[in-house]
C-alpha cells in the first residue's frame, strides 16, 4: 500500500528495527517500555497550541495540568529560551527527558517539553537543538539523515507498552504535580478519590482532617498519590504535614463543590475572615461529594432510560452548588466592601440575577459566620436532603407517577425546619427576607425600567425628596459601573448608555450635585476612594465620561500576563491614550483616577497598576511620577536600601571606619597643635601634596563621626583624598627621613600612613560586601542567565572591546559582566543597541544610536558605568527620581569641572556624580551619573568606600531603587 521505496523502507524500518528501546518508571514505580524515534513538529499532537489555547484536537484526558495558566505559559518559554538538547533526551523517569507519545501521536506526558522546542524552531533558537539529534542521532537507533530531511526534528520515546492512558499521564506528571498551583493540583487529586475513600472520609465536627474518625481516609489518599509524594509530605516521625493536610483539603473541595471559585479561595487566596465558613465546607464536604456523584447515576440512568427532561435530573444539585457558590461570593464582596449584606444584594440585583436561595444562604451565613459547627450541620442537611431527592429520582424513573421533582427553595425550608427542632436558628425567613424592599426601595424597582428615562423617573419619584439617599444613587452608579467596566474600549453603545444613566442620576457637575446634597453626602459614595476630594475633573473622568472603566480587561492583561510581551505592550498603547487624557499634562494621579483603579482591579495597588501601564506603552515609556510622587519614591528606595546595606553588614563595617579614621584625626590635630616652630620648617620640607595634610586637617572643625567625611565637597572637609593619595609605604618613607630632624612630625607622618592603610583595606571590603549585596539582588531576579544571554546576543559588540576587558580581567570577563549587570537590573535596560571600540577614545554612552564606546584604557569599572547610563536611559522614570535624589542634598552651586563640564556641587563624595548635561540646572539636565557612577562602585573600591564613608547615599539610593523594581 506504499506509494514509495522510501515510505516501504519506513515502514519496515518502523515494523522491525527503529530506534532504540528504553524503560521508563512512572511516579508510581510502573515500569514502561519505550523507543527512541524521531518524528517532525507538526506530526506531533500536543495538547495546548503556542498561546496557551487548548487544542480541540487532543484528548484533554491525558492533560491533568492546566496549560492556559500564566505560570504554565512561562514554563514554556523558559524552555525554549534556554533548550538544553542533553536534559531532552535520555531519561529513567516517565517525567523527564524526551517527550513520551502514543500511537496516534498524542504527547502523553511532556506536553511542556514538546512546546517549549516547537516555541524554539518557531522564533529561530532551536538550531543547536536540531544540530545536537544529528550528530548524536546513532546514539538513540536513528538515523541523521532522517532527521536532516525534516524542517523541525523532535526526538521522543513512543510507548510499546499497553497502559491506561489516562493513568500514565496523570502518573509521569506526578513530579510535575509538586510545582503545580495547589487549586491545579486539587483537580488532579480530585480525580483519584473515588467513591469508596469518600465513603472513608469522616473528619471531625469541627472539620478537623487529621481526627482519628478519617484516619483511613488520610492512609487511603496517602496511598493514591504515590509513595514518592507522600514521603515528602510527612515528618521524621510520620506524621502529616501542614502541606499533606492542605492537599488534602483542596481535593476534597475540587472533589465536593467542582468549582474553581472556592477552591482558590481555601487553596491559594485564604481569607481569615472567611475561615469558618471553610471550615463549615469541609464539615459538608463529603455530602456534597456523593450528592455530585449520585447526581452523575442519575443522570446516567436518565438518559439510559429514555425519560423525557433529562437534564431535569441533575437540575436540583447543580442549583444548589450555583447558590452556595453564589452566596459565599456575596459574602466576600460584603466583607472586602466593609457593606452591610443587604445592601450588597440590592445592589446585585439591579443589573445581575442573583437567585432568592443564594441570598438567602448569604444572609445564613453572615449571621452564622462565628459558627463553623452551625453552618457545617445546615450544609450537611442541605446535601443529605438533596441526595434524597436524588435516590427518589433514581427509583421513579421507570414509574411515571413518581411525583414531580423537589425545588431547591423547598429543600431550604426542609432545612430549616430540622435545624429549628434541633434548636438552632433557620433560614426559610431569609428566603423571603431577600427579597424584601426593605428601606431601599430604588434597587428593586429599577430594573423594571425599560429605559433610562424611565430609570430617572423612578430614581426622581422614590429618593429625590427632602430626605433622598445619596448611599442608594451611590449603589445604583456602582452597579452601573460594574456593567460597564465589563465592556471593551471602543463599544460606543455601552458608553454612551452609562453616561446617560449617571448624567440623569448624579448630574454633570460636582457642584449642582454639592449644592442638593452638600459636599459631605460624597462620603455615602463608598465605592470611590477619598470622594470628599474629588474636583470636577474626577467628576468629569468617572461620572460624565466613564471610558476609564472600559480599561478593564486591557490592564489586566498588563499585570497578569507579564510574559506575553507583544500582546501586553499592545493593551499598554491601547490603554495609555485614555490614562493621559483623564490624568493631565500635569500627569498626577488625581484622587478619581486612583479610586477606578482600585474599583476595577482591587488586588493591586492603583501606583503599581499604572507604572505597569506606563512602563509597558513604549520602549522607553513616559514618566508617570509628579513632582510630589517622585520625591516619596526616593525617600522609599533610600530606605530600602538602608536596609540592604544593614542586612549585607557594610553599615557596620562603615561606622567602625568612621569611628577608628576620627579617633586617629584626633590624635594626629592633637600632635598637629604641638608643633614648634623647628617642627613646622620640618613640615615645609615635605612633598606639596604631603605638607596640605597638616593645615587642613588642622581646619577640621571638631571631629563628630561624619563630620570626618565630607558634605560640600568644594569645601574639601574630606579627609579620604589625602588617604587614598600616598600608599602607606611611600608616607613611612617619608616619616623615617624627618624623624632625625622632628619626631614629633615623623610621628603624625606614621599614624597618617597608618590610617592610610586602614582606609584602603576598609575601603576594599566594603566594595567586597556591597558587591555581595548585588549579587544576592542577582542571585534572586526571576531574570535567568539564559535570558541574559538572549539580550546579549541582540547587541552588536565589538570584539575588540571584549578582547580589551577580557585582558585586564581573565576570559569571559566581559559576557559575565553583561550578565550580571542585566539580571541585576531585572532586563530593564532596553536602549542598548551597540558596544563600539576606539583605541583612543574617552569611554562613553549615548541614548540617541543606544552605544556604549570603550577604549584600551577601559576595565570593568567603565564597562558597569557605561552600561548604567543605559538603565538611566531605558526609562524616564529613573531619569526623574535621579534628578530628585540630587535636588534632596544641599545646594552649594555649580563646579567646573573643566573640559566645559559642569556639576552641582552638593553632597556627593565625587564631584563627578553631580555633572549636568545639557543644562546649568537639575531640573534641565537631560541625563544624570547617579546610576552609572553606582554601577561603576560595585567594581571599583576607591569609588566604593568614598561614597559610603562620606554618607551621600548613592549607594544606598541605586540599590534600594533596583530591589524595589525586582520586588514590583
Amino acid at each position: 500500500m506504499t506509494t514509495s521505496i522510501k515510505a516501504l523502507v519506513d515502514v519496515i524500518r518502523k515494523a522491525f528495527g527503529g530506534g532504540r528501546k528504553s524503560y521508563v518508571v512512572t511516579g508510581k514505580g510502573e515500569e514502561v517500555k519505550t523507543q527512541f524515534e524521531v518524528v517532525d513538529a507538526s506530526e506531533l499532537l500536543i495538547s495546548n497550541h503556542l498561546d496557551g489555547r487548548i487544542n480541540e484536537a487532543y484528548p484533554q484526558e491525558l492533560q491533568p495540568r492546566d496549560r492556559t495558566r500564566f505560570s504554565s505559559k512561562l514554563q514554556v518559554n523558559k524552555i525554549s529560551r534556554s533548550l538544553r538538547p542533553t536534559q531532552l533526551t535520555d531519561s529513567g523517569l516517565s517525567s523527564h527527558g524526551t517527550p513520551i507519545i502514543g500511537e496516534d501521536n498524542a504527547v502523553e506526558s511532556g506536553n511542556g517539553r514538546s512546546m517549549g522546542i516547537i516555541r524554539a524552531y518557531a522564533e529561530g533558537g532551536a538550531d543547536d537543538y536540531r544540530a545536537f539529534l544529528i550528530k548524536h542521532a546513532r546514539d538513540y537507533g536513528v538515523r541523521a539523515s532522517d532527521v536532516e530531511r525534516m524542517e523541525r526534528p523532535i526526538l521522543v520515546r513512543r510507548r510499546l507498552t499497553d497502559v491506561d492512558r489516562v493513568q500514565f499521564a496523570k502518573d509521569s506528571n506526578l513530579s510535575d504535580i509538586q510545582e503545580m498551583a495547589a487549586s491545579e493540583k486539587a483537580f488532579v487529586d480530585a480525580e483519584s478519590i473515588t467513591p469508596a475513600m469518600m465513603q472513608l472520609f469522616a473528619p471531625s465536627e469541627s472539620g478537623d482532617l487529621l481526627a482519628f474518625s478519617n484516619a483511613a481516609f488520610v492512609k487511603a489518599f496517602m496511598e493514591e498519590i504515590g509513595a514518592t509524594a507522600s514521603a515528602g509530605l510527612l515528618t521524621e516521625d510520620g506524621r502529616p504535614t501542614r502541606q499533606l493536610i492542605d492537599r488534602m483539603q483542596n481535593s476534597i473541595f475540587a472533589k465536593a463543590y467542582k468549582d474553581s471559585r472556592l477552591v482558590k479561595l481555601v487553596s491559594e487566596e485564604p481569607d481569615p475572615d472567611m475561615r469558618n465558613v471553610l471550615t463549615a465546607l469541609n464539615v459538608a464536604a463529603s455530602d456534597f461529594a456523593q450528592m455530585v456523584m449520585l447526581s452523575g447515576d442519575v443522570h446516567r440512568d436518565t438518559v439510559g432510560s429514555l425519560v423525557d427532561g433529562a437534564g431535569e435530573a441533575t437540575a436540583l444539585n447543580e442549583t444548589a452548588l450555583s447558590a452556595l457558590k453564589d452566596a459565599i461570593d456575596l459574602v466576600r464582596q460584603s466583607k472586602e466592601t466593609g457593606q452591610h449584606i443587604q445592601d450588597v444584594i440590592a445592589q446585585v440585583g439591579m443589573f445581575e440575577e442573583a437567585t432568592d436561595e443564594a441570598k438567602a444562604l448569604a444572609i445564613f451565613i453572615v449571621g452564622n459566620n462565628r459558627s463553623a459547627k452551625r453552618m457545617g450541620r445546615a450544609f450537611k442537611l442541605m446535601a443529605e436532603r438533596i441526595k434524597d431527592e436524588l435516590i427518589h429520582q433514581q427509583q421513579a424513573m421507570g414509574d411515571m407517577f413518581g411525583g414531580g421533582s423537589v425545588s431547591l427553595q423547598e429543600v431550604l425550608e426542609l432545612v430549616s425546619e430540622q435545624m429549628e427542632a434541633e434548636g438552632g436558628k433557620g433560614f426559610a425567613g431569609a428566603l423571603f427576607e431577600s427579597s424584601k424592599k426593605g428601606g431601599d426601595p430604588v434597587l428593586p424597582v429599577l430594573r423594571n425600567a425599560s429605559n433610562v428615562q424611565g430609570m430617572k423617573r423612578i430614581i426622581e419619584a422614590l429618593t429625590l425628596d427632602s430626605t433622598g439617599s445619596v448611599e442608594t444613587l451611590g449603589a445604583a452608579v456602582q452597579a452601573a459601573i460594574r456593567t460597564l467596566i465589563m465592556t471593551a474600549l471602543g463599544d460606543a453603545a455601552a458608553l454612551k448608555r452609562y453616561q446617560v444613566l449617571t448624567a440623569s442620576i448624579l448630574g454633570k457637575k460636582l457642584d449642582e450635585f454639592t449644592a442638593k446634597y452638600g459636599r459631605y453626602s460624597l462620603y455615602d459614595l463608598k465605592s470611590f476612594h477619598s470622594a470628599h476630594l474629588f474636583k470636577q475633573a474626577d467628576w468629569s473622568a468617572l461620572f460624565n465620561s466613564g471610558q476609564i472603566f472600559q480599561l478593564h480587561d486591557l490592564i489586566q492583561l498588563v499585570m497578569a500576563n507579564a510574559a506575553e510581551r507583544p500582546k501586553v505592550i499592545a493593551a499598554a498603547r491601547e490603554a495609555y491614550p485614555v490614562i493621559k487624557k483623564v490624568i493631565g499634562r500635569s500627569r498626577t494621579l488625581t484622587h478619581g483616577y486612583v479610586s477606578a483603579m482600585e474599583l476595577m482591579l482591587p488586588q493591586y495597588p492603583p501606583i503599581d497598576v499604572h507604572r505597569a501601564v506606563v512602563k509597558a506603552s513604549s520602549d522607553k515609556g513616559e514618566s508617570a511620577l509628579s513632582a510630589t510622587s517622585v520625591y516619596f519614591e526616593v525617600i522609599k528606595d533610600v530606605e530600602l536600601g538602608r536596609e540592604l546595606m544593614a542586612a549585607g553588614g557594610v553599615a557596620d563595617d562603615v561606622s567602625d571606619t568612621r569611628a577608628q579614621h576620627a579617633e586617629s584625626v584626633e590624635k594626629i590635630k592633637a600632635n598637629i597643635y604641638k608643633l614648634s616652630e623647628r617642627d613646622n620648617l620640618v613640615v615645609k620640607s615635605l612633598p606639596y601634596e604631603l605638607r596640605t595634610v597638616f593645615p587642613n586637617l588642622q581646619a577640621l572643625a571638631p571631629v563628630r563621626e561624619k563630620a570626618v567625611f565630607g558634605k560640600a565637597y568644594g569645601k574639601r572637609v574630606s579627609i579620604t583624598p589625602w588617604l587614598e593619595r600616598y600608599q602607606p609605604q611611600n608616607i613611612r618613607q617619608h616619616a623615617s627621613a624627618v624623624s632625625a630632624d622632628s619626631s614629633l612630625v615623623g610621628e603624625i607622618l606614621n599614624e597618617l600612613a597608618d590610617m592610610a592603610e586602614h582606609h584602603q583595606r576598609a575601603t576594599n571590603q566594603l566594595c567586597e560586601k556591597l558587591w555581595s549585596v548585588a549579587q544576592d539582588i542577582i542571585d534572586r531576579s526571576d531574570v535567568t542567565e539564559a535570558e541574559a544571554a538572549e539580550w546579549i546576543k541582540g547587541i552588536k559588540i565589538s570584539k575588540k572591546a571584549i578582547t580589551a576587558i577580557d585582558g585586564k580581567h581573565g576570559d569571559g570577563a566581559f559576557m559575565m559582566a553583561l550578565t550580571d549587570i542585566y539580571r541585576l537590573c531585572r532586563g530593564g535596560i532596553s536602549t542598548l543597541k551597540e558596544i563600539t571600540y576606539r583605541e583612543k577614545a574617552r569611554a562613553s554612552a549615548c541614548v540617541n544610536d543606544g552605544s556604549v564606546c570603550l577604549s584600551s584604557r577601559a576595565d570593568l569599572g567603565v564597562l558597569w558605568h557605561e552600561v548604567g547610563h543605559h538603565f538611566e536611559y531605558s526609562h524616564p522614570d529613573r531619569l526623574e527620581k535621579a534628578k530628585a535624589f540630587i535636588n534632596s542634598s544641599e545646594d552649594g552651586g555649580l563646579i567646573d569641572l573643566g573640559g566645559r563640564e559642569i556639576a552641582i556641587n552638593v553632597n556627593f563624595s565625587d564631584p563627578y556624580i553631580g555633572r549636568l548635561y545639557g543644562s546649568k540646572t537639575v531640573a534641565g539636565t537631560r541625563s544624570t551619573e547617579i546610576f552609572s557612577m553606582a554601577f561603576q562602585c560595585l567594581y571599583e573600591p576607591r569609588y566604593a568606600g568614598n561614597s559610603l564613608l562620606n554618607g551621600d547615599g548613592v549607594m544606598e539610593y541605586v540599590l534600594g531603587l533596583i530591589k524595589g523594581e525586582h520586588n514590583a
